[in-house]
């Protein structure tokens, strides 16, 4: 009984003296078992700010190495918007239209 005891007390005193040996370096345990470290600012730490204006400046002097599937697809342009957009109630007008002259495919049991 007493031999457990100071096999536990032992036990304890390594495992806090194994954690005592890391705090030197100037890092600590945040939460579950990750560290930080206070050497300095990391590449986690910069702002969005300074991500994006690097971004854009790399893609301004052509540096962006495009990536993945669509990497090697050719550029094209723009589909048109049509130039005359029409208003809800035309719309609906045309649907009741086309389903009082049968037109439109039956889905399950309604049109």
């Amino acid at each position: 009984m007493q031999t457990s005891r100071i096999l536990t007390a032992a036990a304890i005193a390594l495992a806090f003296s194994a954690t005592g040996a890391f705090a030197a370096d100037g890092c600590r345990t945040i939460a579950n078992g990750v560290q930080r470290c206070d050497g300095g600012p990391s590449q986690g730490e910069r702002s969005r700010d300074a991500v994006v204006a690097e971004l854009h400046n790399a893609e301004a002097n052509g540096k962006m190495n495009r990536v993945g599937e669509m990497a090697e697809a050719p550029v094209s342009d723009p589909v048109p918007a049509p130039a005359v957009a029409l208003t809800r109630a035309q719309v609906k007008q045309q649907l009741a239209l086309a389903r009082a002259n049968h037109q439109m495919p039956p889905i399950g049991d309604r049109y």
